[in-house]
């Protein structure tokens, strides 16, 4: 029904993949006990080229180790000492377009000739790229709601802005129905028969997310005009649109189904 293309299946195959990476999950035994905090580890494309680390300031600290790894479970190699407790982001330059980074960092004081540090940070993956990249995450429960919603973090390297309003899908047959609607068949439907199919109209307010931040894109469903109270299920599928570097986009996300998007022709 809508006038779309999909988007090149390298970056979609990515933000599937490491929708949700779980942080802290490789443990090294060169960690010391230390009264020096875990530092907090956020980081997204600065260009096709680089990755931007970022962490919060570790009371005490003199330093900084970055390690990095091309597979969250591979082999971390440091890549980056920083000599300053103060200086608390570093830029990796220099890599490969389109490829998985995974990143870890800890903080180090001196005790003498020796070095004492801090626990790793949770691990924080990021692809070099102009285009738009996130994570996402959704609820899994079923429940009776009035509200879907969808948690972005942003990847990449500039804003997106997503619009204030979209479509809830009951499950993907009824995405397919709405996909598979000539412009005829869409204007002759009902709200109500829409809503009987489990294509229901979702309001909430325009987000705009910066790289490296996370928010929770939250929609009312409703029919004729009112909020009206759904099912929710895993298998439900949330579509917005946004815009990123002058270019416009659609996305849908579930649960279940996973991500899909791309520009809006």
């Amino acid at each position: 029904m809508s006038s779309r293309k999909k988007h090149a299946a390298l970056i979609i195959g990515m933000i599937m993949a490491f929708a949700v990476v779980p942080g802290g999950m490789i443990v090294d035994t060169a960690s010391a006990d230390t009264e020096l905090s875990k530092p907090k580890l956020v980081n997204y494309a600065a260009s096709g080229t680089s990755i931007k680390n970022t962490w919060k300031r570790v009371k005490g600290a003199k330093g900084y180790e970055v390690y990095r790894a091309t597979k969250e479970k591979g082999r971390y190699k440091k890549v980056k000492t920083i000599k300053s407790g103060k200086t608390v982001s570093w830029t990796n330059k220099k890599l490969k377009k389109n490829k998985n980074y995974f990143y870890k960092v800890r903080a180090y004081k001196k005790s003498g000739s020796r070095k004492e540090y801090s626990e790793f940070s949770g691990i924080e993956w990021a692809v070099p790229t102009n285009e738009p990249n996130w994570e996402y995450a959704m609820a899994s429960k079923t429940k009776k709601t009035s509200k879907v919603a969808v948690r972005i973090t942003n990847k990449s390297s500039k804003k997106m802005q997503f619009q204030s309003d979209g479509w809830y899908f009951k499950d993907q047959k009824a995405l397919n129905l709405y996909l598979n609607l000539s412009q005829e068949e869409w204007e002759s439907m009902t709200n109500d028969q829409l809503f009987a199919k489990g294509i229901i109209q979702i309001k909430g307010k325009k987000k705009t997310i910066v790289p490296g931040k996370s928010v929770t894109l939250s929609y009312k469903t409703y029919k004729n005009g009112r909020v009206t109270k759904i099912k929710y299920t895993k298998k439900g599928i949330v579509e917005n649109k946004f815009t990123y570097n002058g270019g416009r986009f659609w996305m849908e996300t579930g649960w279940k189904y996973g991500c899909q998007w791309g520009e809006l022709e």
